[in-house]
């Protein structure tokens, strides 16, 4: 499955974005920044705000941003994320499964191991570097390039962003 644009840029399943996997590590730099930016600024309304995630409140969102980290983490090497799934990923169901290991936790606990995570994800750069061609075995079962699930984890994030930003602020964010 290929998807372009016009300027040429092609995400293909088996060999990954056109531009190579240092794009990537250079728009999840960004996008992390941006978004822990974002939360460590909210006060104690916003956090229990309701989102366009119908079920979710703001504080939802940035747990599921942080869980869905935690498994990009572990995707490239890192530790196991200490939470699972009993059955195929249901995109409905299964995030709201996660939530329910960190339920109870404060904004501040979560917006810290968000932070630790995005430290943890320089295994994305480790990863470019030492090797660019690996690939895996997506969700679907089906051979991918690595970079593939990552970028699928920057969309997941990204989204979310805008879920929580453009809806409860307002705005988007710079």
């Amino acid at each position: 499955m290929t998807s372009g644009a016009a300027d040429g840029r092609v995400l293909d399943e088996l060999s990954g974005y056109s531009d190579g996997p240092f794009a990537l590590v250079e728009a999840y730099a960004t996008q992390r920044a941006r978004f822990l930016r974002y939360v460590a600024g909210l006060d104690a309304a916003t956090w229990r705000t309701a989102t366009r995630c119908s079920e979710w409140n703001v504080h939802d969102v940035v747990r599921h941003v942080r869980d869905v980290a935690a498994l990009h983490v572990f995707q490239l090497g890192g530790p196991f994320p200490g939470f699972r799934h009993t059955r195929e990923f249901d995109p409905v169901v299964t995030p709201t499964e996660w939530l329910a290991a960190s339920s109870g936790e404060s904004p501040q606990d979560t917006v810290l191991e968000l932070a630790r995570l995005v430290e943890e994800e320089r295994l994305l750069r480790a990863k470019a570097e030492t090797n660019p061609s690996e690939t895996i075995t997506g969700a679907l079962g089906r051979t991918l390039d690595w970079s593939v699930q990552s970028i699928h984890t920057f969309w997941d994030a990204w989204m979310h962003e805008r879920v929580s930003v453009t809806y409860v602020m307002g705005s988007v964010l710079q």
